[in-house]
This record gives structure tokens, sequence and C-alpha cells, in this order.
């Protein structure tokens, strides 16, 4: 094959690893959002447990905690 078409290979490849690169970035930062969700749910669950709740509202129960954080 000509030097053309290995440089052109090359081009190809580096694009495609340029793709492939972002879309990681992209799902690892979705990973370290679900990370940071599983986290806090676990405490809020934790928290309703120690105040021997039956239940409570995910939305609200101990937000205000955790936006000090």
């Amino acid at each position: 094959m000509s030097m053309k078409w290995h440089r052109e290979c090359l081009t190809n490849l580096k694009d495609s690893l340029q793709r492939e690169e972002a879309e990681l970035e992209r799902v690892i930062a979705r990973v370290e959002r679900l990370r940071s969700h599983v986290k806090f749910y676990e405490q809020q669950i934790q928290d309703a447990a120690d105040k021997r709740k039956d239940g409570f509202d995910s939305d609200k129960f101990g937000r205000k905690v955790a936006h000090a954080l």
C-alpha cells in the first residue's frame, strides 16, 4: 500500500481515538454523578433509619444538609 494510504489510515485512527476518548469522558462523568447520587441516597436512607422513620420524601429529606456539604 502507498504511503498516502497509510497516512490516511493513521488520520482515521486518530479521529476514532479522539471520538472514543470524548465518549469515555462523558461516561466517566455520568458514572461520577451516579456514584454521588448513590452515596447521597444511602445516607438519606441511613439518616431516616436512625430517626426511626417509616418512610421519607427523597426529594426533600436531608437536602438542606446535602447543600451545605
